[in-house]
């Protein structure tokens, strides 16, 4: 009876403790699976043991296919110059003393922060498609995980985190403040200098007074349009911007920013054509908003065409929408660049060219027809030059996506 007795109480113990592993392994796994960052399980040899569904994602294999392989064949990863990062090198860095360091690596700083049995690291993270990520590494030794034997045990866990965004965020914020400072500084700086010749000059003769002033009313509107460029990309990404929509004619939208642009085009020397047929249905649109774009798209090419050059803008109806077509004989945009024009604050890059501008009128324009529906794209024009093409739907934006609509 006794030996009945102590069997049930061991096998009711087993039962406890297996109920217990097996909360364990389930807490384990919903914590893995409520992770961000990749999670590898290394052995002491560099081959992944554990993995988490981000790293899944990361590595463009599912779990089964990534256990058991080495981890420099799971991720690639690489220094600034394109040197590949052994993994064993990291690990091996992990039994240094307790000390903080930056190397250089061609000409950029890679950071690390170090103590016994942890490392933070960032680098490169090459992915299957050639393109690269900037990742931090998070590379932690097990208390059980001292040495590098080969027993398949897992003995380092690494925790990937994908910083690309967090960067370019960053890189954002400073080209915010560059391409601002620079903005102001030069319409501010020419105000207060003429401001300050006329001042000290009572007797100054009229015409040179008058040209002056003149002067200073452009400086004045160039810094009124970059505060209001700045506060409508703020406005477009709070969310919080009503939409009033109407019936609009699209072709008087057309023919205000024609008349809006004609004294820059005339002092430029470029012609700008309209192509409109005899009659347009309406467009439920915003009709401020609508105006806006036109304007911006039109600004644009005339800005960008050289004198002698041609611009034309002409709308029509395809189907159940609406597409606007600005073609201008300017330099166009290189294919590499075409994908980040919308972006705030970028500017296409030409050799020996300073360009104009803050790199916010293209991102507003992107920003405002994605608002009304609509969708824009650009490639290159036959002969040379930039092709803009805007499409809106003929019945406006949808509501039920539009809370601020009235």
């Amino acid at each position: 009876l006794r030996d009945i007795t102590e069997r049930q109480q061991h096998q009711a113990e087993q039962v406890a403790t297996a109920a217990r592993l097996q909360a364990e392994v389930e807490l384990v796994s919903t914590t893995l699976a409520a992770v961000t960052d990749g999670i590898f399980a290394l052995d002491g040899a560099g081959r992944v043991r554990l993995t988490n569904w981000q790293a899944e994602q990361q590595a463009g294999r599912r779990g089964e296919a990534v256990v058991g392989e080495a981890f420099d064949r799971v991720l690639s990863l690489e220094d600034e110059r394109g040197e590949p990062i052994p993994i064993l090198k990291v690990l091996g860095d992990l039994d240094l003393s307790v000390r903080e360091w930056s190397a250089k690596l061609s000409g950029g700083e890679v950071h690390e922060r170090r103590s016994r049995g942890r490392i933070s690291r960032q680098v490169l993270l090459r992915r299957s498609d050639g393109t690269l990520r900037t990742v931090l590494l998070n590379v932690t030794r097990l208390a059980t995980g001292a040495g590098h034997g080969d027993d398949g045990a897992p003995r380092v866990v690494i925790a990937v985190r994908d910083i690309s965004e967090e960067i370019e965020a960053a890189k954002s914020k400073r080209d915010f403040v560059h391409v601002v400072s620079h903005e102001l500084r030069t319409p501010v700086t020419s105000i207060h200098g003429f401001v300050s010749a006329l001042l000290d000059s009572p007797d100054m003769p009229r015409d040179t007074r008058v040209e002056f002033l003149q002067i200073v009313r452009t400086q004045s509107s160039r810094l009124s349009q970059l505060v209001e460029e700045i506060l409508e990309v703020a406005r477009l990404e709070s969310g919080g911007l009503p939409l009033y929509l109407e019936e609009v004619a699209t072709a008087e939208v057309v023919r205000r920013a024609v008349l809006g642009l004609q004294h820059e085009a005339q002092r430029k020397a470029v012609r700008v054509g309209t192509v409109l047929p005899a009659t347009l249905p309406p467009l439920r649109s915003d009709a401020a908003r609508l105006q806006s774009v036109v304007t911006n798209v039109l600004s644009n090419a005339v800005k960008f065409t050289p004198s002698g050059g041609d611009v034309e803008i002409s709308a029509a109806v395809v189907g159940d929408q609406m597409q606007i077509v600005v073609c201008d004989s300017g330099p166009g945009i290189p294919e590499d660049q075409r994908d980040r024009v919308f972006e705030k604050f970028y500017r296409v890059r030409r050799p020996g060219t300073e360009v104009p501008g803050t790199g916010l009128g293209l991102s507003i324009v992107k920003s405002t027809v994605e608002l009304l529906g609509g969708t824009v794209s650009l490639d290159t024009r036959g002969g040379g030059g930039l092709r803009v093409l805007v499409v809106f739907p003929l019945a406006g934006p949808g509501s039920a996506a539009l809370p601020n609509v009235s």
